[in-house]
């Protein structure tokens, strides 16, 4: 399923965290495509950061989305996430490093550490980010016109016996800044949910 955002609203199967969101993330409406106005709340925080996502209901799936951002700073950062809790989630970001060249950054958190895995460069400020997702576990990946994949996460990662807990994971969008960076905006043209498929296909850019 491809969400294109063209209503005025979001639909119910899509969740943010401890309230709604409206005021950071919007519909396109008629034009389509959503606007994640960047929030200093990060995923970490018991406040509600600018997050929305849809419950993950298949093993097998490809999860992937079309994002246009120009950071200006490595604080500042959208993208797509995988997440369990605000303890534990992975995040595949588009930012700039500090030469200001953008890069997709895949970063894992568990508790109080943040573990970047993998950084990549890449050509435009404009690329699709997917995950993979099979029963060995995640697989993240970014095309700016060739498909690179940054690394993989192992399913247990996100269980239970792990994270805690009983929800389950959550696929989605977010976008987040340090409180000192200056606000931004990210556009997302769509989301897609396609269970059954591994491996995002080579034409999505």
């Amino acid at each position: 399923m491809r969400y294109e955002f063209r209503g005025g609203a979001l639909g119910p199967e899509w969740n943010s965290l401890r309230g709604p969101v409206d005021d950071v993330v919007s519909p396109g409406a008629g034009e389509g495509g959503l606007t994640i106005r960047l929030s200093p709340e990060p995923l970490t925080s018991t406040g509600t950061p600018a997050f929305i996502a849809r419950r993950q209901q298949h093993v097998h799936l490809c999860a992937s989305t079309r994002i246009r951002f120009s950071a200006t700073a490595p604080a500042q950062q959208a993208g797509l996430a995988v997440f369990q809790n605000h303890a534990r989630y992975a995040t595949l970001g588009l930012t700039v490093d500090a030469a200001g060249t953008p890069q997709v950054v895949l970063t894992a958190r568990e508790a109080a550490a943040a573990t970047r895995l993998a950084a990549v460069a890449v050509a435009d400020r404009e690329v699709v980010l997917a995950v993979d997702s099979d029963e060995s576990g995640y697989t993240f990946r970014v095309d700016d016109g060739t498909w690179t994949t940054l690394g993989s996460i192992e399913r247990s990662f996100f269980s239970t016996e792990r994270a805690g807990g009983f929800v389950g994971v959550y696929l989605g969008l977010y976008g987040t800044r340090d409180a000192e960076a200056d606000p931004a905006e990210a556009h997302v043209d769509w989301f897609e949910y396609a269970p059954g498929r591994v491996g995002p296909g080579q034409d999505q850019l």
